[in-house]
């Protein structure tokens, strides 16, 4: 029937140098969209720290602050009380643990907290969790769990959703 029923892409661009052996320097560039909350675009472009707490061959666990700059258009009608288009500063706090539970097998787990930089009662929470399965050098098959909450979401939006995906990755 030609009717699409979700609509999401991402492009996320990042780049890491070292300060020393436990800090690093990172920027990034994202622009997404998702139609199933009413986002047509979204850019942003930040940086910060990011901090080795722990590394070893069964855990990576590491802490990264910064700030990004966000750039916001919504599928809204005039009557929406949110916003059509919003630029916002926002403060992010992220905390990444990659797990290797045994040979071929991973689980990452990433939450990014990122509240308004002038207003913390304007909040975002994201929770990325995969489990890897090595299929090949270069072939992986991954489940990936998804949980977000916005506390000011889009009208007619939840402000807590989850979304599951599986697949297969090829690293080149």
């Amino acid at each position: 029937s030609g009717e699409s029923f979700f609509s999401q892409a991402l492009l996320h661009l990042r780049n890491v140098n070292s300060l020393s052996d436990f800090v690093m320097l990172e920027e990034f560039l994202q622009y997404d969209n998702n139609k199933q909350i009413l986002l047509l675009h979204r850019a942003l472009f930040g940086g910060g720290l990011r901090i080795k707490l722990i590394e070893n061959d069964e855990i990576i666990m590491r802490i990264g602050p910064s700030i990004f700059f966000e750039h916001e258009t919504y599928d809204l009608d005039n009557t929406a009380i949110h916003k059509n288009k919003i630029n916002n500063a926002r403060l992010n706090l992220y905390l990444t643990s990659l797990f290797n539970l045994q040979q071929g097998i991973s689980f990452l787990s990433i939450i990014y907290v990122q509240p308004k930089f002038d207003n913390f009662n304007d909040l975002k929470i994201l929770f990325d969790n995969a489990l890897n399965f090595k299929l090949g050098d270069k072939v992986d098959f991954i489940i990936k769990l998804q949980m977000r909450y916005d506390s000011l979401p889009a009208d007619n939006i939840e402000k807590f959703d989850l979304t599951t995906k599986m697949g297969l990755a090829i690293n080149l």
